[in-house]
């Protein structure tokens, strides 16, 4: 199987310690995927100064270290399976969809934050659009859960 976990940071560190709690195949190869919302980098930021470019590049390194961590994590449980990462750039409802779509995923793990009310129609619900628009199965993992244990 086929597993694309969709991390940020933060929702990374409990969705993987909710995989790792579960039976996995050596079979199984796992991709830790995050996406950089390449925005954040023409946000305006007084304490460095810094170009959109040397912001998205920091933002993109921050991402991978995040990724690799993940990764480890899953490589300590599970020596066996192939795990791979992946940064992607730009909305990431189209961008964990089109991986999912290339990558041939058959499952697609994301966290959700249950919002409501104003928050969730400022913010909006990326699990459940990528839900709606996902060729592959999903398991959506209530973060608020997780971090109560």
């Amino acid at each position: 199987m086929k597993i694309l976990i969709a991390a940020d940071k933060e929702t990374g560190e409990s969705l993987i310690d909710g995989l790792l709690d579960r039976s996995w195949s050596p079979d199984d190869e796992f991709r830790v995927a995050t996406v950089l919302d390449v925005s954040d980098a023409y946000t305006p930021c007084a304490e460095d100064g810094g170009s959109p470019h040397v912001k998205e590049r920091a933002l993109g390194e921050q991402r991978q270290d995040l990724v690799d961590k993940l990764s480890r994590k899953i490589k300590a449980r599970y020596p066996l399976s192939k795990i791979t990462t992946s940064v992607l750039a730009g909305d990431a409802t189209e961008a964990l969809t089109a991986e999912a779509d290339q990558w041939l995923a058959d499952l697609m793990v994301i966290g959700t934050h249950h919002r409501h009310g104003l928050s969730r129609w400022l913010e909006g619900s990326v699990s459940e659009k990528v839900t709606k628009a996902a060729g592959c199965s999903m398991l959506i993992v209530p973060i608020n859960v997780l971090t109560a244990r």
